[in-house]
């Protein structure tokens, strides 16, 4: 007969067995799964680890540009000057313009008068637009934007007046250069050192934030001196920086030398065709210092063109202001716009303009006989 003692051993060897198999199980488990989170823990900081070190490489590069230039809501020492770095390229453009005019182009009152040809000056600065495309939809594709809505033959009368003619020279360009260098341009046609979709994709950028910014100041309350305090801040060092930092890039390859000349070739020929009648000399080496002298200006406007485009303000704008019988506007008023949670858009005038009194010129009378 099988004993008590023999009958509980047969009975609980088995049960210790199948205990220690599943605790060795469970321990197998849990090992494999500590090594596994262990594993996970040191990929996930190994990532972590990567991530933090791109962000340090991209904050580096970003600390070689220029730092954002001022404008309304940016409070800091080293942003002081950027009206002025803005105010100086204005500056730059005009007396490059005025230098080249005053060496190369016959006018004043001891000059003789020139006849020109109003089909000559509608072919250059009239010519049919350029087909529309998805990155020129909306907007105007003319190569002479003309402000002022001067007819081709008032242009031919003030272009052959030897006193008038240099003043409606500095309108003809700045108007064509102006435009050529803002990226609410043709894209086909500017002068940026940017492909012509990276000039489209930057004006609606723009046009994104400012609508956001604009919704911000309408939806938020303006008397809370605290969101006064906060909507300055941020609006002002947010909504700024995506175009400005933007921006840097083709600053930075403006100061490399350009691959981007095909750009300026349109120009050079168009402007050349249009002084032909009016230069001074005609001589060889006349021609070839004429022609540096002219890309000379040319690059006065692409470098305003990338510091308005990466100033602090939220647009900036060129004011050329009303036609006035006796006056010409030669250049225009130079103004940035932004907008603060008091009002909905400021300006602040960073440049006058200049005009040319015309009164008691024959062209006076010429003029007003055309608009008869």
């Amino acid at each position: 007969m099988i004993s008590e003692t023999s009958l509980a051993l047969a009975i609980t060897l088995p049960l210790l067995l199948c205990v220690c198999i599943l605790l060795s199980i469970f321990a197998f488990l849990f090992l494999r799964f500590r090594r596994h989170r262990t594993q996970q823990q040191q990929a996930f900081e190994q990532e972590l680890n990567q991530a933090n070190d791109k962000i340090a490489t991209v904050e580096r590069q970003l600390a070689k540009y220029p730092k954002v230039w001022g404008g309304p809501g940016v409070h800091n020492t080293d942003l002081a000057d950027s009206d002025s770095n803005l105010l100086s390229s204005y500056c730059d453009l005009a007396s490059s313009i005025n230098i080249y005019l005053g060496k190369w182009i016959v006018y004043g009152s001891s000059s003789p008068t020139i006849k020109d040809s109003v089909a000559r000056i509608e072919a250059l600065l009239f010519p049919e637009p350029p087909p529309i495309e998805f990155i020129t939809q909306g907007k105007d594709t003319s190569l002479f934007p003309n402000p002022h809505n001067y007819t081709p033959e008032e242009i031919c009368t003030l272009l052959e007046n030897s006193r008038t003619r240099k003043p409606m020279f500095h309108y003809i360009l700045f108007s064509i250069l102006l435009k050529s260098i803002s990226v609410e341009g043709n894209p086909r046609q500017s002068l940026l050192p940017l492909q012509p979709v990276d000039i489209y994709a930057l004006d609606k950028l723009r046009d994104l934030i400012r609508g956001v910014e604009c919704m911000f100041l309408s939806l938020l309350p303006y008397t809370l001196l605290s969101f006064e305090m906060w909507a300055n801040k941020f609006l002002g060092s947010v909504f700024s920086k995506v175009p400005v930092y933007i921006s840097r890039f083709a600053i930075r390859n403006a100061e490399r030398p350009s691959p981007d000349y095909y750009k300026k070739t349109p120009y050079l020929e168009l402007f050349n065709s249009l002084f032909e009648p009016y230069f001074r000399t005609q001589s060889a080496p006349d021609k070839l210092q004429r022609a540096a002298d002219m890309d000379g200006f040319l690059d006065a406007a692409i470098q305003h063109g990338l510091r308005a485009l990466g100033v602090g303000f939220d647009k900036i704008e060129y004011r050329w202001g009303a036609r006035r019988d006796g006056f010409m506007a030669e250049i225009p008023q130079l103004h940035g716009l932004y907008h603060s949670p008091t009002e909905p858009v400021q300006a602040i005038q960073v440049c006058d303009g200049q005009s040319s009194n015309l009164v008691g010129l024959d062209t006076g009378h010429h003029l007003a006989t055309l608009r008869a």
